[in-house]
């Protein structure tokens, strides 16, 4: 149990967040959330004379972080109106901090159930889960009303759930994952509104294309961006199992060196994938495949991808920000984060519209660290 914790805590890390908190008494759906405007957390950007403006963006806000900004929080919504990130006092610690930001308005989140491993998502709504006797349930927190949608699943197995972002989708609401305590390759998707489940096994499919899984239980099971499809990630391969017509299929091998995380295109027909190696910046080779003709090619070096709602994919290399066209196979500069001597960049969103970036930076002082966010808008 611990190296499954540790291992899905590490995706996390490497592009977003997984944890889970047992269930505490719930006091009313208003404590969910306060509003914020303390001296230790607060927007900022009226107190700046002048928006910066550049390459097609222009500030609206800037906000002072108290501590550390957590990458396992920070993200946007759909269309960049609703923020969300954790803090924490140190590098290696949980998020102490929760904050929501609503254009312009900031509030904290109750950390005893929107703590750390909450997620943002596209609606703008906070997701986490609550256990009680092994038993999950889902909460989606609405940040804008304090109203707060349970979903218990209930089928008789006993498995972990962490809504991350690669493994949850809302519409429909659709959780994937693997199932736990089997000695097969066996996986369903819980439709959450229905309380409806889709299992398969692929063990023999799998099996049979690349041979034995030497550690199935560190594998990462994805939805498609559309939820049509799952994928699989283990060391050995990607692989692809379709929904609706029960379709199998394998995507990438061992002779590929691919990470287990991979993402497809918002119309589902591209699959992103990164090359098992880094630089010094930490950018890792970016290749795609083409779904319909398996046809795979070389994007660049980047990382932090984030698909686009117009099919497209942003991602960065270093303080430039890219968009990239898989049709025509062509990167575009989107922005240059331009910093001053003593700041260095540490994270970067973008809403998945386009129309917002949101950027985390540290200030180097005499008497330590402090970081900023900085929001920006498609002008």
């Amino acid at each position: 149990m611990k190296k499954i914790t540790i291992f899905l805590l590490f995706i996390m890390i490497f592009l977003m967040s997984c944890a889970s908190n047992e269930a505490p008494e719930n006091n009313g759906q208003n404590n969910n959330l306060e509003s914020d405007r303390n001296e230790n957390n607060t927007s900022s950007s009226k107190e700046v004379e002048d928006d910066k403006k550049s390459d097609g963006f222009e500030e609206i806000d800037l906000i002072d972080v108290e501590g550390i900004v957590s990458t396992v929080h920070f993200g946007l919504d759909q269309d960049g109106d609703t923020m969300h990130w954790g803090e924490k006092d140190t590098f290696a610690s949980n998020d102490l901090r929760g904050k929501v930001w609503m254009d312009g308005e900031i509030i904290s989140m109750d950390m005893d159930r929107f703590g750390h491993g909450s997620i943002i998502t596209p609606s703008g709504k906070i997701a986490n889960s609550e256990s009680e006797d092994r038993i999950y349930t889902v909460i989606l927190l609405d940040p804008r009303t304090g109203e707060v949608e349970e979903f218990t699943k209930d089928d008789g197995n006993n498995d972990i759930i962490i809504p991350a972002i690669f493994n949850f989708r809302e519409d429909p609401l659709a959780y994937a994952k693997r199932r736990e305590y089997t000695d097969g390759l066996q996986y369903f998707v819980w439709y959450l509104e229905s309380n409806d489940f889709v299992e398969f096994d692929m063990t023999e499919f799998i099996e049979g294309e690349v041979g034995e899984i030497a550690n199935p239980q560190y594998g990462t099971v994805m939805l498609s961006t559309n939820g049509e499809k799952v994928l699989l990630g283990y060391d050995e391969g990607i692989f692809q199992y379709d929904i609706e017509t029960q379709e199998m299929d394998t995507l990438l091998t061992k002779e590929d060196n691919a990470l287990t995380l991979a993402y497809t295109n918002a119309d589902d027909n591209y699959l992103l994938y990164f090359v098992n190696e880094q630089d010094d910046d930490f950018n890792h080779p970016l290749y795609a495949i083409d779904l319909e003709t398996k046809e795979k090619f070389e994007i660049g070096l980047g990382r932090n991808p984030h698909m686009l709602d117009d099919g497209t994919m942003f991602y960065q290399n270093n303080n430039e920000l890219f968009v990239y066209d898989f049709e025509t196979r062509e990167s575009q500069l989107l922005y240059t984060v331009e910093l001053e001597e003593d700041e260095e960049l540490k994270f970067v969103r973008i809403s998945q519209d386009g129309s917002t970036l949101a950027y985390a930076y540290e200030i180097e002082l005499e008497k330590g660290e402090e970081m900023k966010i900085r929001v920006l808008r498609a002008h």
